[in-house]
């Protein structure tokens, strides 16, 4: 206020500013100042105000333009007691005030080292110049005034928050196995086994788990991914399905059929068993074939044999029938005394019935005459 009271003086301001575009910084403020009273004065409080404007803010030389005032609380300031008159002239007890209002210009510049200084002129819109009092030689006035600045500030600490800290890597989506199903062999006898094979992958490296499963036969492990089946009794298609499945969750199905079948039925051909004219007794190269005969019934223990008995056209059909008997009796007897069951030898006697060779010449007549005896396994 240009002059000391002697007195304590305390004012509170609230301070707003921004910087747009990195270019200009706008602030203003508000509060309030109460002041300090001296004996037998009563001084204004006011409000305070100002606006101002710098730029640029991100260079070493600053324009600043300010307007700022006061609001008193009162009129004038008021004088309470009796002052002895030292000029011949009784002081006023009031004094009129009006709040001042003031515009300001400046240029200052800013060291990196945080010195500073300035320049700049401010005026007091409400002052009264002193030209408007004849008493005074120096008719300038006192509304405008020059200021200059010299200082060093060690700058504003701005905070910077620390960078986040990156995000993290995207999950990968689970990515299911693959699994192909083999069977080894395919096509299987009733009773016997097949091998089961799954030939999986998992684009993630996941472990895998296998499970197989059928609708029937047996499975050996079917928590595998090889596994023995021994297939059912009866005929037909067998779906063999398996399911892979990763340490996530993620499954894969695949399947494979199998075929049932019955066993091929051998077919067993054996030489027939010649005999002499009018004769039933075995000629000892007929004794060769027989016993392959018994090798394979030895071999194959469900195999049964009807042995038939023929004869040549010579004599009558009874008296052939009857031979033909009498040989093929020879020939089960034969093959009974070598350990196949009667049960599984029958004989039958074609006589002259079913010839084999013409019986128009001896030469083929006698294959027929020798009552060849034809071995039939059923």
């Amino acid at each position: 206020d240009g002059a000391g009271t002697g007195r304590l003086d305390a004012a509170i301001d609230a301070v707003v500013s921004s910087e747009i575009n990195e270019r200009v910084e706008l602030s203003g403020f508000g509060g309030f100042i109460v002041r300090g009273d001296p004996d037998e004065f009563n001084l204004l409080n006011g409000f305070r105000w100002g606006v101002g404007a710098a730029m640029p803010t991100r260079g070493s030389l600053r324009l600043t333009a300010e307007l700022h005032g006061e609001v008193y609380s009162g009129d004038a300031v008021t004088l309470e007691g009796a002052v002895p008159q030292q000029f011949g002239t009784a002081p006023p007890v009031n004094s009129e005030q009006r709040g001042p209002v003031n515009a300001s210009l400046g240029l200052t510049w800013l060291g990196a080292n945080g010195l500073f200084a300035g320049a700049g002129v401010n005026w007091n819109m409400r002052m009264d110049p002193r030209s408007d009092f004849g008493a005074f030689g120096d008719v300038t006035g006192d509304s405008l005034g020059f200021q200059v600045r010299l200082g060093y500030h060690p700058g504003v600490r701005v905070y910077v928050a620390p960078a986040p800290p990156p995000p993290p890597p995207p999950t990968t989506a689970n990515r299911p196995p693959t699994v192909r199903a083999r069977c080894e062999p395919c096509t299987v006898e009733i009773g016997k086994g097949s091998t089961l094979s799954a030939d999986a992958t998992d684009p993630d490296g996941d472990q895998l788990t296998y499970r197989w499963s059928v609708p029937t036969g047996t499975l050996t492990s079917p928590n595998d991914r090889q596994t023995p089946w021994t297939a059912p009794m009866q005929e037909g298609p067998v779906v063999a399905t398996v399911t892979v499945t990763d340490s996530h969750g993620a499954t894969a199905t695949d399947a494979v059929t199998l075929q049932v079948v019955r066993p091929a039925v051998k077919e067993f051909t054996f030489e027939d068993v010649h005999f002499d004219f009018d004769r039933y007794s075995l000629r000892p190269e007929a004794t060769r074939a027989l016993d392959e005969a018994i090798r394979s019934l030895q071999e194959n223990t469900t195999l049964r044999l009807e042995i038939e008995g023929h004869t040549c056209n010579i004599g009558t059909a009874e008296y052939n029938l009857a031979l033909g008997e009498r040989r093929a009796i020879a020939v089960r007897e034969y093959l009974a005394g070598r350990g196949i069951g009667a049960d599984r030898l029958r004989t039958v006697s074609y006589g002259e019935e079913r010839p084999k060779h013409d019986n128009a010449r001896e030469e083929t007549r006698r294959l027929n005459r020798r009552a060849a005896l034809v071995v039939r396994i059923q």
